[in-house]
């Protein structure tokens, strides 16, 4: 069994010659394999490609059927990705061709894993860009990142366009994973239930201000940026702590709770929230189906036993109705 103590596994490791899984992808401070068998053909390939191209994540993508020439994706957290033409025979590489080869990785700046204790003692998680050719021991404007979801979604370790381009015009960025994200086990998960604007929004400030404390970040120029989830909270970050952040820009904010829960399917709540906050959720979801078919704005369904009939159908998920 593979295993880490802080993150779950990302994706599977599969074998270049079949699609049987012989290891794991773990992603904390960056992308690391690990294998059932280290002594495996697979195992020692991969450390053979690694080895080739050190502080960068390694996939084979695909293979021929005798297995001499693999396709190999490279990336990191300053490479979009590259992908290489592998000949095992010869052990030789030939580039295919690069994701935004424009970009220069050696011109980038580095992301780095940081630790953060909420205010409550629960452990955070996050990524730290710094601006390129700025001084470390100097506080920077810093931009406040929150990933969109909430639940389920988190930051990941490799290349990101708005972190890049932030950091590019000079801004500190900080990617927080705050509770409820995924990859940190159930635990965590199930602790961002039912903590929209409380417990989330929280954590967003506890890091703000480890990012002050550790001078990391200008008190006075800061500001919260994000999409769907993160674009609520920002708006929210303004309303709670109005002194800390500057105006903040949200795009595609989840601002209408009543209505994100009323198109939320009940799989998705259930799963993604925890057991009894989902399932009220669900039950929201349900009875604002029901009331829609049963009014008709949204069934076309002639009488009301056929509609209260497909209400029921759009409140239940395929694999639990009875055959």
């Amino acid at each position: 069994v593979l295993a880490d103590p802080v993150v779950d596994p990302y994706s599977a490791v599969r074998a270049a010659d079949s699609d049987i899984p012989v290891g794991a992808y773990f992603m904390h401070d960056r992308v690391r394999t690990r294998f059932f068998d280290p002594q495996s053909i697979t195992a020692k390939l991969y450390r053979q490609l690694e080895k080739a191209f050190p502080d960068s994540t390694v996939a084979v993508t695909s293979a021929t059927k005798d297995g001499k020439l693999l396709l190999v994706q490279v990336w990191s957290d300053r490479n979009p990705g590259d992908f290489y033409l592998f000949d095992t025979a010869k052990k030789q590489v030939d580039l295919v061709f690069s994701r935004k080869s424009w970009f220069k990785p050696a011109d980038l700046p580095p992301t780095r894993s940081v630790e953060i204790t909420a205010r409550d003692g629960l452990k955070l998680h996050g990524y730290l860009t710094l601006p390129k050719g700025k001084d470390a021991a100097t506080p920077q404007p810093m931009v406040l990142l929150p990933h969109g979801g909430p639940f389920g979604v988190f930051d990941e370790w490799g290349y990101d366009n708005e972190t890049q381009m932030l950091a590019a015009a000079g801004y500190a960025v900080l990617r927080v994973n705050y509770r409820g994200s995924g990859n940190y086990g159930r635990r965590f998960h199930q602790a961002g239930a039912g903590e929209w604007g409380g417990l989330l929004q929280d954590d967003l400030t506890d890091a703000t201000r480890w990012a002050i404390a550790q001078r990391i970040a200008d008190p006075q120029r800061i500001c919260i940026y994000g999409a769907s989830y993160g674009g609520y909270a920002a708006l929210m970050g303004a309303a709670k702590e109005p002194a800390s952040t500057a105006a903040p820009p949200a795009m595609s904010a989840s601002t209408t709770w009543r209505r994100c829960t009323r198109t939320m399917p009940v799989r998705r709540a259930r799963c993604a929230t925890g057991r009894t906050t989902g399932w009220a959720i669900a039950a929201t979801w349900r009875r604002s189906r029901r009331r829609r078919s049963r009014t008709g704005s949204r069934c076309r369904c002639s009488s009301p036993r056929a509609a209260r009939t497909c209400a029921r159908r759009w409140s239940t998920p395929s694999r639990w109705r009875r055959r």
